[in-house]
């Protein structure tokens, strides 16, 4: 894991000075890490700017019961500047000499504006693992202020420091030590973009990984773009941002909200069995800096090991009942298969027996997507699936059911239980089409209308059923909500259609040829409904169905607006002194409040981060965004309002709300959406 910590200097002479609110910073990051289940603790985290010494002693009390090994500071002993690096490991670390020397550091002669204020450098040490002796590298390369390219050539003269230090200890590339080298850290170089090899200038990343004669062009790959894209593509679609700059940037160029991926772990280019690659890069803490950390599962290089060169669900064989057999290998302890499916819709999945299967929506492969329902093969009334499933007896009987809204991979590995397993493994993909209500396709709230893909001139299915599926939400108040549900018969011939409550009770039928029919449905959830399409031909296919659900929920989504609480004003025109306050959430009119937390001290433009802090919850008509400062009498204008989305929103709102509140002037920033994260 690399993880820029945003642990700054206190400034004695600044009031407030950025280093105020390092101790605290560093002790929720402590507490996330001693937090984690021990099979999710990161063998090996660096961090960048860990300037604070009060924080770094926080850190260095709390880390050291969970790795063996660690170097808290690298510092500049020429000129007494401290690079703000520092790494934690649980395995030792390899003397680079004779004198048992454990780092090698160079701190960069370049550096400009705040810059030239630290020490910053690249530090390289060697670790002895199970894989063999791995070569990390891990820097913080030059910082922009105004804009995303300034101070471009000081940081390619910094990279091509980095070469030159990493060969002090591997020799010059291309000697095999360098298969097992690891380069990470913040390079400040934007990466969320795609390459543009016809941009004259050459964008910044693409003259640095793309552009021979640079070190990391010739030497490295950069990590997220390499691995983390669907196989045969040049770029991902997940963009990897790491920084959440809430922060308003100098004459305005670096907008509220502005997300961008300036944090890296490299891999080497050199083509061996040999080579480190990632098996799969993500972020994990979200929270607690103003960047996320980026971290990645390491092994040397296999067949579909990472999801770039994952196993493409098309070329999976195809069974009598329609299931998709992905044949698998596991050719090292520990080592990953990764499956790519490009097409959308409702899917069962059998997992390998001794095998865990998790999958990921491609945009996003950083958290992984939940199931809907479990189900047995012998019970999905699909002819043949049942023995399909048997057939291979390594695979589990007992399905997963995913709806999925775009292309997804399917992670394979170990499971906990035996995670050095290795070996053939199989993975079945079963599409829904609707032919039973187990094999339902489910139909997302508010998404385009679903057009089922009924064959033309045979049965769905033995009974010519086709079954859709609505999971009806539950709002945070409990109370009740509508849901219209529109199916569009756009053959000119008569269709039947029912429409099942929960239990299969009937809560509406009817035989039409009406081009379309609407449904409503009230509840107060969670219900479960289904519908049940029957055609008079088989050579009509023209339908389509949708629904609109009645729920809002209310998010932190991080690239249309993450939630926070910025304080504009502390004082406002009337007051002295910090803002000490509460921060109160309702639903609708429920009582008692959905969240509450208390901010001691509230200072002008600072930013109170809730992502991950805030539940995910629906509401019907409204959130109440109360605030209240202890020591002052409440005054009448201490709340703001977020209404429920209306009939011309789109499926996310970017919400923004301003409001005074006692002593000073406050802004609620968040999402809304119409479904919840999958």
């Amino acid at each position: 894991m690399t993880f820029n910590v945003q642990l700054l200097p206190f400034i004695p002479i600044l009031s407030p000075s950025p280093g105020d609110e390092a101790p605290s910073r560093a002790f929720e990051i402590v507490d996330a890490f001693q937090k984690l289940p021990p099979e999710e603790l990161p063998d090996v985290v660096t961090f960048n700017e860990c300037f604070n010494e009060d924080a770094r002693q926080i850190l260095i009390s709390g880390m050291a019961g969970l790795y063996a090994n660690h170097i808290a500071k690298f510092d500049d002993v020429f000129i007494g500047g401290d690079s703000g690096l520092a790494i934690y490991s649980k395995y030792p670390f390899f003397p680079l000499d004779g004198d048992n020397k454990k780092f090698l550091f160079f701190s960069y002669p370049d550096a400009e504006d705040d810059d030239a204020l630290a020490g910053k450098g690249v530090a390289v040490v060697r670790l002895e693992t199970p894989l063999g002796m791995l070569t990390l590298a891990f820097t913080h390369t030059q910082a922009f202020y105004n804009y995303e390219d300034e101070y471009r050539d000081t940081r390619a003269k910094q990279l091509a420091d980095v070469g030159k230090t990493i060969a002090q200890v591997n020799g010059n590339f291309p000697n095999l030590a360098w298969a097992k080298t690891v380069l990470m850290g913040d390079l400040n170089i934007i990466g969320n973009r795609p390459p543009n090899p016809a941009a004259n200038p050459k964008p910044e990343w693409d003259f640095t990984f793309e552009n021979p004669g640079e070190i990391l062009s010739d030497t490295f790959w950069d990590g997220w773009r390499d691995y983390n894209r669907p196989p045969g593509s040049t770029s991902e679609l997940d963009p990897g941002f790491t920084n959440n700059n809430l922060e308003k940037g100098e004459n305005g160029q670096l907008p509220r909200g502005l997300l961008s991926r300036l944090d890296y772990i490299c891999f080497s280019k050199l083509a061996t069995d040999q080579v480190f690659v990632a098996q799969h890069l993500r972020t994990r803490f979200r929270t607690l800096s103003d960047h996320w950390s980026l971290e990645a599962d390491i092994h040397l290089s296999s067949p579909h090991c990472s999801p770039s060169t994952a196993f493409d669900a098309r070329l999976a064989q195809v069974l009598v009942s329609q299931l998709k057999v992905c044949h698998l290998e596991i050719q090292r302890a520990g080592a990953y298969q990764w499956i790519f499916v490009n097409q959308p819709g409702t899917y069962t999945i059998f997992k390998p027996t001794a095998f865990e299967t998790t999958l990921y929506i491609a945009d996003n492969l950083s958290a992984a997507w939940n199931p809907y329902n479990q189900v047995d093969a012998a019970i999905m009334g699909i002819d043949h699936l049942q023995n399909d499933v048997r057939e291979f007896g390594a695979v589990e009987p007992i399905g997963d059911q995913y709806a999925i809204p775009g292309p997804f991979f399917i992670r394979v590995r170990a499971g906990a239980k035996n995670p050095d397993a290795e070996g053939h493994c199989f993975v079945g993909i079963y599409y829904h089409t609707g032919q039973s209500p187990e094999t339902a396709i489910v139909i997302l709230p508010w998404a385009i209308p679903q057009d089922p893909g009924l064959p033309n001139g045979l049965p769905n299915g033995a009974k010519d059923n086709c079954w859709f599926r609505a999971d009806v939400g539950q709002a945070y108040s409990g109370e009740e909500h509508n849901s219209r549900f529109f199916i569009q018969n756009n053959t000119g011939n008569e269709a039947k259609i029912r429409v099942f409550k929960s239990g299969f009770s009937v809560h509406a039928a009817f035989s039409n040829a009406s081009p379309e029919n609407i449904i409503d449905y009230l509840t107060a959830g969670p219900d479960t409904v289904f519908i049940r399409l029957n055609r008079s031909n088989l050579t009509d296919t023209n339908f389509k169905v949708f629904w609109q659900s009645g729920l809002t929920w209310l998010r932190s989504v991080p690239n249309i607006r993450p939630m926070a609480l910025r304080c504009v004003d502390e004082t406002g025109p009337d007051w002295m002194g910090a803002d000490e306050i509460t921060l109160t959430l309702y639903a609708d009119d429920h009582r008692p409040e959905l969240f509450s937390i208390y901010w001691d001290d509230a200072d002008s433009e600072e930013i109170l981060k809730l992502e991950g802090k805030v539940q995910e919850i629906a509401f019907v008509r409204y959130v109440e965004v109360s605030v209240n400062e202890s020591d002052f009498i409440q005054s009448p204008n201490d709340w703001t309002r977020i209404l429920a989305m209306g009939s011309n929103d789109g499926l996310t709102k970017d919400i923004v709300k301003s409001f005074d509140v006692q002593s000073g002037s406050y802004q609620f920033e968040c999402t809304l959406s119409r479904t919840q994260q999958g």
